[in-house]
């Protein structure tokens, strides 16, 4: 089923020059991970520090990741079974191979775009990293809440269930005193939980035992 999203724009001041978004559907419930893009000046640089993404009870966590351009990324596994964490995305194709707790090395993301994970062993496992090209950027929370600069007027817009393609943003431009608009894209519904491959996961044993 289509859905129509609205964005339900609440400008208001929160003390540092930045206004509050907040992300319904059609049915006024909110929608998280909504990436906003806007301009920034000076661009953002790449960050020494490394952005986690985990993965817990057999899901990536958070499920989308927003870096710079540049930046390195640890894949923990909290999970008492391995994973194996692969990406076929033109924007960083990688593979971490069965393994467990902190022992995959990081990987280093340095092209703008979006690349989506997965897991060779739970199918179930998707999850989605936002590669920055320097861009300011927000990602709506499970309130559908975000934050913006005050003086931002023009947003790019992108959500992993949006049924255009998955690597392009859409534009739109906010209106002065604009409370509501409707989102240019629907969203799919979410996939079903998926347990195929549970059983083909590997099985870690207890601490201190053979």
């Amino acid at each position: 089923m289509k859905l129509v999203l609205f964005i339900s724009l609440i400008a208001f001041s929160l003390g540092c020059g930045a206004r509050q978004l907040t992300v319904l559907d059609q049915q006024g419930q909110p929608v998280a991970d909504l990436v906003v893009s806007y301009p920034a000046t000076p661009a953002y640089q790449p960050t020494d520090s490394l952005a986690v993404m985990d993965q817990i009870n057999k899901q990536f966590s958070p499920q989308v990741l927003i870096i710079q351009a540049g930046q390195q990324v640890i894949f923990p596994n909290s999970d008492d079974i391995r994973h194996h964490v692969y990406s076929f995305s033109p924007t960083k194709p990688f593979e971490l191979k069965l393994y467990a707790g902190s022992d995959a090395p990081p990987v280093q993301f340095d092209t703008p775009g979006i690349v989506v994970l997965g897991c060779n062993i739970h199918d179930g496992m998707i999850g989605y990293i936002y590669v920055n090209d320097g861009r300011g950027t927000a990602l709506s929370n499970s309130q559908g809440e975000l934050n913006i600069p005050a003086e931002i007027t023009t947003l790019s817009l992108w959500h992993p269930r949006q049924q255009l393609s998955v690597v392009e943003r859409t534009s739109i431009t906010l209106a002065p005193g604009q409370q509501q608009i409707i989102l240019p894209f629907s969203l799919v519904p979410p996939a079903e939980p998926s347990s195929k491959g549970t059983k083909f996961g590997r099985k870690l044993r207890p601490q201190g035992q053979p």
